[in-house]
């Protein structure tokens, strides 16, 4: 059941890496945020680097992944 926009919450997570890294807490951001904004509606923003471990201003300034 999707809340209505009344009811809609927003969430804002902050982390050095998130996507394509894939460790312990960028496991748990995918995991966790993306069953908030698919099953609840939640708004989820994730604020991240654009630089990799090995590169510096590789990924695009913003991108969707799995409706974060």
């Amino acid at each position: 059941m999707k809340p209505d926009k009344k009811t809609k919450k927003q969430v804002d997570v902050i982390a050095k890496y998130f996507y394509p890294v894939s460790g312990g807490v960028e496991t748990n951001i995918m995991q966790t945020y993306t069953v908030l904004a698919d099953t609840f509606g939640w708004d989820v923003t994730i604020h991240v680097t654009v630089n990799s471990y090995l590169e510096k201003n590789i990924f695009p300034p913003e991108e969707t992944i799995n409706n974060l």
